[in-house]
């Protein structure tokens, strides 16, 4: 029995379907809305059981879903719809933040049609034929159903106006403030207002206590909405719900906001009535807005190249390229090349290597050592301190005492240190370099991990001045 009654209920309804789809043709788009749709939906809404006290929305669906992003054609006739409704006595549509009645004070605001029972919703789709099928349903939001007997529907061509309208995608206001319709940055009066519809709505359902409000230092008093917090207080102001005190002694809770960025220019924006009583709950309200970056536009300056860094310390007297007779000093038949160094002071010596293509390295002997490789100069006796072996071979070289952070030819640095402490920082900083110790080149720091290492040693050279000091050598025909 339950299945012939389930049957012809299916029958019924296909029945009407057809019905109204044969009684759509030969009309316009236009009048077919004007003539048949909004009176059907005026009647309906009067008439059927199923509405009487409950509260409406009107949405645009696809596949029977309702989309905050559609088309100018289909907003165009769920507006026409929305209209009819509220002509019609004791119909009540649900709250939406598109509303402006919302924004006049609490007198006007009616928690209860907050949530939708039904869903009246137009999908528009394309035939094959190139025409338009638009249709009519009602959906239970409680139910999860469409709501029996309440359809229509129409199939024709339209016009290049209305064809363009439908190609026309457009954002859907009543869903604003969720993630696929954020408010946009010069809409904070409207945040406000859609945050402290719903925080107030919770303030006049809870039971447990009366707040009193001190609004607190807000964390985004800089950003674009940094005045939401304060709207929403004012509008807050005038529910009976919460209160304000004069006196801080007396405030139980504090009112707070904070911009989540998601993506880009998308933020998630909460403001919270947080509670000083651990007794009392928490109570936040949310939506979705658009702060986009602002950029300035570059300032047009003359191209210099000066170097970071300048040596304005004695302590060094000289640096060169030499090269060295006996066999022993590389341990290597091949000629052999070394740093020589000469000091005003004795000092501790570490020796840097800018490789073309490959970076800032610390130079060490053979033996490979992890830590930092230390050399010891003392005053007026030049030391000599060998280069891996084939390094270089007919080096052409010349010195400087300016650093640059990207040199654009083979560079070896020299960085003494007259002091035992100054020594240990720099040895510190230097062992985050990747070590080279052999002919063959090592990768080195680039782009932003040399500036980030650079800016470090220049917190260092600053901190221990007086006793810092290099000088650089460039060189050509390096293999």
């Amino acid at each position: 029995m339950r299945l012939l009654m389930r049957n012809l209920g299916l029958v019924m309804m296909l029945s009407a379907f057809s019905t109204s789809l044969a009684a759509s043709r030969g009309v316009d788009l236009d009048t077919w809305i004007e003539t048949v749709l909004t009176p059907y939906v005026s009647e309906q809404l009067a008439t059927h059981p199923r509405f009487v006290g409950e509260s409406l929305r009107f949405v645009v669906m696809e596949n029977g879903n309702p989309q905050a992003t559609t088309n100018l054609l289909a907003l165009h006739i769920r507006d026409r719809l929305r209209e009819t409704a509220g002509d019609v006595p004791g119909i009540r549509i649900a709250w939406q933040p598109d509303n402006p009645h919302f924004l006049r004070g609490p007198e006007h605001v009616d928690c209860t049609r907050g949530e939708a029972h039904y869903l009246i919703g137009i999908e528009l789709t394309l035939t094959q034929t190139g025409g338009l099928m638009a249709e009519l349903h009602a959906f239970d939001t409680e139910d999860r159903s469409l709501v029996a007997g309440f359809t229509k529907s129409w199939r024709g061509s339209i016009s290049s106006r209305q064809y363009r309208q439908f190609r026309n995608a457009e954002v859907d206001q009543t869903f604003r403030g969720e993630r696929e319709a954020p408010y946009q940055k010069s809409q904070a009066d409207l945040l406000a207002a859609h945050l402290a519809h719903d925080l107030g709505c919770k303030l006049l359902r809870q039971t447990e206590a009366e707040y009193v409000l001190l609004e607190s230092e807000n964390e985004d008093r800089d950003s674009s909405v940094a005045n939401v917090v304060e709207l929403v207080s004012n509008n807050l102001m005038q529910y009976r719900a919460l209160q304000f005190s004069a006196d801080n002694e007396y405030a139980n809770s504090v009112i707070e906001g904070k911009a989540h960025q998601i993506d880009n220019d998308l933020y998630h924006y909460w403001v919270t009535l947080q509670p000083l009583d651990a007794e009392l709950p928490s109570l936040s309200a949310s939506a979705y807005v658009r702060l986009p970056e602002k950029f300035s536009v570059a300032e047009v300056v003359p191209y210099a190249e000066n170097p970071p860094m300048q040596s304005d310390t004695d302590i060094i007297e000289s640096l060169s390229i030499v090269e060295l007779r006996t066999r022993d000093a590389c341990r290597s038949f091949a000629k052999c090349l070394a740093l020589q160094i000469s000091s005003s002071d004795d000092a501790i010596v570490f020796f840097l290597n800018y490789q073309l293509d490959e970076g800032l390295v610390r130079l060490s002997d053979l033996s490979c050592v992890d830590r930092s490789n230390v050399r010891v100069v003392t005053t007026d006796e030049p030391r000599q301190f060998p280069l891996p072996p084939n390094l270089l071979t007919s080096a052409l070289w010349s010195a400087t005492d300016a650093w640059q952070l990207e040199p654009n030819l083979d560079t070896y640095y020299a960085i003494a240190a007259a002091d035992a402490k100054a020594a240990r920082a720099l040895s510190q900083h230097i062992a985050r370099l990747p070590e080279r110790c052999s002919v063959i080149p090592r990768p080195g720091l680039e782009g932003t991990s040399l500036r980030l290492w650079t800016r470090g040693l220049v917190s260092i050279i600053k901190r221990w001045e007086p006793v810092i000091d290099w000088q650089t050598v460039q060189v050509t025909n390096v293999y």
